[in-house]
């Protein structure tokens, strides 16, 4: 007898999960899929796989954990609770308590290294004073002579600060992070700059050699240069920006999510050097929906953005080399993500 035989083709659905085309039209799209959930693409590859599971706590701290920075270089984490507590943490070791972050627990505090002569320091934003972590010390310093700030990062020598009530960004003395005295005749002591308009800063990126400023009325700026040979323009409008938990850069793009979904800051020959493109437009129908307390989460070594909308239990997965998408569910909010080079 002969048989009717149908081939079936189970195809790679590389392209990653899509809610934005209708589910009828996705026949013309055979590497996605509507609903691809608690899975992930292999980071050697294009196969998809579970996704990791969790384990039991390595360790329960005495308050609810609000952010979790990892250090590459030394491979140890520093863990902020949202009591202010602070604590570092090196894989299969009891914590050891460190000292309480002096501003508020709304967003997560901002880190950035920073080496000089005298040694490494751990600078920390979070809202009020700038405060520092020496690695050779013991505990968190405040000095009241530090400045104001809910962002830091190293640049060109120097730390440079802003906080969102102004529209100003300064930079320490160079070589010298405790240095904040201004001083019109020492090149090297404290500079500051009013960026563009009047409207508060609230998110700046490094890219390269400019920094990218998002500003509270929705106009992105770019400053070129170092302190005094500064060069501030205007290259783009209504970004729909958050906040700055919800940004970080892949490749020479900064990504951030705004009240649209995902987007991108695409460097172009046009005007301005950069455009602005919605990256996520396979989920952001989805995500957009309720973009509360959004925060990203890029992961280096599995080559994964983490994107959670609203603080919830609820993760995007964006694996960039791909640009596919994928749908993470937990049983409670995830409030950050780490990761190390422990399995």
């Amino acid at each position: 007898k002969s048989k009717r035989v149908k081939e079936f083709d189970i195809g790679s659905l590389v392209g990653g999960m899509d809610v934005a085309t209708d589910p009828w039209l996705l026949h013309s799209k055979e590497n996605r899929a509507q609903v691809i959930e608690n899975m992930e693409f292999d980071s050697e590859g294009e196969r998809l796989i579970s996704r990791r599971g969790l384990g039991s706590p390595l360790y329960t701290f005495p308050a609810d954990i609000l952010y979790i920075w990892y250090d590459y270089g030394l491979n140890n984490y520093i863990v902020f609770l949202k009591n202010k507590n602070v604590y570092t943490y090196e894989f299969g070791k009891t914590p050891t308590f460190i000292g309480t972050i002096n501003g508020d627990v709304t967003h997560k505090p901002q880190l950035a290294r920073f080496t000089n002569a005298n040694g490494t320091k751990l600078l920390i934003s979070s809202g009020s004073k700038l405060q520092y972590y020496e690695y050779s010390g013991t505990s968190i310093n405040t000095n009241e002579q530090m400045p104001e700030c809910d962002e830091v990062m190293e640049r060109f020598s120097r730390v440079l600060v802003t906080h969102s009530s102004t529209n100003n960004i300064k930079y320490s003395g160079v070589l010298d992070p405790t240095n904040w005295t201004e001083n019109s005749n020492d090149a090297s002591a404290m500079k500051d700059l009013d960026v563009g308009d009047v409207s508060g800063v609230i998110g700046i990126y490094p890219l390269a050699s400019e920094l990218i400023v998002f500003k509270a009325n929705g106009r992105i700026y770019k400053i070129a240069n170092e302190p005094e040979d500064w060069n501030v323009t205007l290259v783009g409008t209504d970004s729909d920006f958050i906040a700055r938990d919800a940004m970080t850069n892949l490749g020479e793009d900064v990504v951030y999510f705004s009240r649209q979904g995902l987007r991108s800051l695409q460097t172009t020959e046009t005007y301005g050097n950069f455009k602005s493109q919605e990256i996520g437009e396979a989920m952001n129908p989805e995500m957009k929906k309720d973009t509360g307390s959004p925060w990203l989460f890029k992961s280096q070594r599995t080559h994964q953005l983490f994107i959670n909308p609203n603080n919830g239990p609820v993760v995007y997965v964006y694996h960039y080399q791909l640009g596919a998408f994928t749908k993470w569910i937990f049983p409670k909010p995830i409030q950050t993500i780490a990761e190390g080079t422990e399995k």
